[in-house]
């Protein structure tokens, strides 16, 4: 019966420190999954900034691809409408042209690239709706100079 005892104490001994190893580990589990809990809660809300900022980069960008578009634009059409008035002075009036002309394909070529690079950073599809781009743009620069050179040829030899 003694040894009974004994064997009894040693068991309940044994049980109670595997008991309070169990809940130790326990402890150390559940405050791990708290950290990780919090860890993913901070996680989601720099994700949620990311998005928002990733949003108005997106904006800001679209909003200065229309200014750079409308600039060009703009000082496109202010090109061809003083285009005539540099004819006045007939030397050196097929050069003013060419350069106007190259000015503006160089400028078409500007809005161009602009749409690629936003498509590559931001993969927006790009909605050309802009009729005044199209008009100016889609000029043939070629072919302008070819009817160009023959009325600067023909009022040449009107003289």
């Amino acid at each position: 019966m003694k040894y009974f005892v004994y064997i009894l104490i040693i068991i309940i001994i044994s049980l109670g420190i595997l008991l309070k190893n169990t809940f130790d580990d326990l402890s150390f589990v559940n405050a791990k999954f708290n950290i990780q809990k919090k860890t993913a809660n901070n996680l989601h809300k720099k994700n949620k900034a990311l998005i928002s900022q990733k949003n108005k980069i997106r904006t800001k960008l679209k909003d200065r691809r229309k200014h750079i578009i409308q600039k060009h634009l703009r000082r496109s059409e202010k090109k061809i409408a003083l285009a005539p008035t540099k004819m006045i002075p007939f030397v050196g009036m097929p050069l003013i042209i060419t350069m106007t002309a190259y000015d503006i394909k160089e400028s078409c070529d500007d809005i161009k690239e602009f749409k690629v690079f936003e498509k590559d950073i931001c993969n927006i599809a790009y909605d050309n709706n802009n009729d005044t781009e199209d008009d100016i743009c889609g000029l043939n620069i070629d072919e302008l100079k070819m009817i160009i050179k023959k009325q600067y040829e023909n009022i040449a030899s009107a003289k």
